[in-house]
């Protein structure tokens, strides 16, 4: 029974894991129409960056996590709207679609120009070894970490789109891009936002998943 609850607790952190993840892909899906097929290189290339602010350049992991998530990340949002999907407004669809599939690639390739994959880099737990007893099962740190990190993600997203008129608008735009254009809506910066939430959920679960699996451009 303790086997099975142990898989179980493991399958249930995996989970939280993608459930990050996939938090930000449907963001950005439902706000603007395109899925993002570089949203996988955009989380490895944060978690990258993380890695080189905490054990490249020995910052503190906690200001290293702030300011990956909420500056780096949000930067590289708006880049990557301004300079590729704002000109391409009114292109196809398979355009756009392209368009990410080259932003992958381009990714890809800055990633392994700046950070030699010759070299053995991984990204340690912030509490190697510290374990908590939960109905028999020992559960380190980290994972409790990433199943608060579900949650907080899913209860931040709950909010916004409930609670806020940024969030409403959002809605809005799913349901009926021109009347919420009617009621003031601002297409272009409901667009810009779910681009901006969309990587910070991307940065955060290469984070999270990184420790676990190596870094790697074979494994991220």
């Amino acid at each position: 029974m303790s086997e099975f609850v142990q898989y179980l607790v493991i399958g249930i952190v995996t989970g939280s894991i993608y459930a990050v993840s996939a938090s930000g892909l449907v963001v950005t899906y439902n706000a603007t129409g395109i899925f993002n097929f570089a949203y996988g290189a955009v989380g490895m290339f944060l978690a990258y960056l993380y890695w080189q602010l905490w054990q490249g350049w020995g910052w503190n992991p906690i200001l290293s996590l702030a300011i990956v998530l909420l500056i780096l990340a949000p930067l590289f949002a708006i880049l990557v709207v301004r300079v590729l999907m704002r000109p391409l407004h009114g292109s196809t669809l398979n355009t756009m679609i392209v368009v990410t599939l080259g932003l992958f690639l381009l990714l890809y390739g800055i990633t392994g120009t700046i950070w030699n994959q010759s070299i053995t880099r991984n990204l340690p737990e912030w509490f190697a070894g510290d374990q908590v007893d939960v109905f028999n099962v020992n559960l380190t740190y980290e994972q409790l970490i990433t199943l608060g990190c579900a949650v907080l993600v899913a209860t931040a997203l709950w909010f916004l789109f409930r609670h806020t008129r940024m969030g409403v608008s959002m809605r809005a735009v799913v349901d009926d891009p021109a009347l919420a254009s009617m009621t003031g809506a601002r297409s272009g910066r409901i667009s810009g936002l779910a681009w901006i939430i969309g990587f910070m959920a991307a940065g955060l679960a290469g984070i999270l998943i990184a420790p676990g699996t190596g870094m790697s451009l074979q494994i991220l």
